[in-house]
């Protein structure tokens, strides 16, 4: 065991220097998600919390709509079936990423083709051509760290093949790309669709765990709703004139249950609250301070890619080393 210091002694015996625990959450949450419990409103079909993030969620994002879920993974799952991607349909994946970049295409009945990297840490659009196959679909693109991709040459190339464009923004909450236009997109709004996770460990969490599906289209909006939730013709159930006859039980495609809770949605609510002020804006100050830090330094061969065109959303803080130099 360690020899005890001025740092309080967790049960592992190693020193506690007394860093606050991630994560952590807007006080205002603890009395809210209580005033959740009490209510009996806890599923996102008998209160009103879970649309309200959605919400709150497409507007900071920039998108038209957003379906909650249980989690990123699900989220690319719904993602991908949303946009009739299927059995013996191929999808092009980074080969570098956590690994449900790849599982949620076999999820999906397609199966995962696999794509290198670049040096900055995400997929490589000069490889991605010579991938494609008359049975690929649609590119999985992995903001890996927060890095955004070189979304300029990946969306030239899926117009050019017609392919559906994933967005995994699991590690990318708030990062920007610039088009050649000088308008800005937030992460999840330049393909088809994109994916975001809540799990504990990301920019925040609903509560361990939850996700969320952003797109600017209609229909796969409504497909992703449809397959969030048991395959129910979800457009049909929430039409109000209808819903007296049509409530019952209409189930119109496979899909399964993907719901968040009502309190995973408050916590959502209120971390988005000051996510911009508080979570990113110190994310960007630190990244600041490390890159005067490291500029220069022998032994490192890349920072982290941050540019007016690629702003970085640094969920983690990424260093390339020259291995030679060292």
């Amino acid at each position: 065991m360690a020899e005890k210091t001025d740092g309080a002694m967790n049960g592992s015996g190693i020193v506690d220097l007394g860093f606050p625990m991630w994560p952590q959450f807007n006080p205002k949450t603890f009395d809210q998600v209580t005033e959740t419990l009490k209510s009996g409103k806890v599923s996102y079909w008998t209160g009103k919390k879970g649309m309200e993030f959605e919400e709150k969620w497409a507007k900071w994002c920039g998108a038209d709509y957003a379906i909650s879920c249980t989690n990123g993974t699900a989220a690319l799952h719904i993602a991908i079936a949303a946009l009739n991607i299927g059995p013996g349909d191929e999808v092009i994946v980074p080969s570098y990423s956590f690994i449900a970049s790849s599982f949620s295409i076999v999820q999906a009945g397609a199966i995962p083709v696999f794509c290198d990297v670049t040096d900055d840490h995400t997929i490589d659009p000069d490889l991605i051509e010579g991938l494609i196959t008359p049975r690929t679909k649609g590119i999985v693109v992995v903001h890996l760290y927060g890095v955004m991709c070189d979304m300029k040459k990946i969306m030239a190339i899926a117009k050019k093949h017609n392919l559906k464009v994933i967005e995994d923004c699991a590690q990318c909450f708030g990062g920007v790309y610039t088009d050649e236009k000088g308008v800005e997109h937030k992460s999840g709004t330049i393909g088809d669709v994109g994916c975001f996770s809540f799990c504990q460990s990301k920019h925040f969490t609903t509560g361990g765990e939850g996700g969320m599906v952003v797109t600017n289209d209609e229909d796969t909006a409504w497909e992703a709703r449809s397959f969030r939730d048991h395959g129910y013709n979800v457009r049909l159930r929430m039409n109000l004139l209808a819903m007296e006859e049509a409530l019952p039980y209409v189930h119109t495609r496979v899909g399964f249950n993907y719901r968040m809770t009502e309190m995973q949605s408050v916590i959502g609510i209120n971390e988005l609250e000051r996510f911009d002020s508080w979570n990113l804006a110190r994310r960007k100050q630190y990244a600041k301070m490390y890159d005067e830090a490291f500029a220069g330094v022998s032994g490192i061969a890349k920072l982290p890619v941050n540019t007016k065109e690629r702003q970085c959303a640094y969920w983690w803080y990424p260093i390339n080393l020259d291995l030679d130099k060292l």
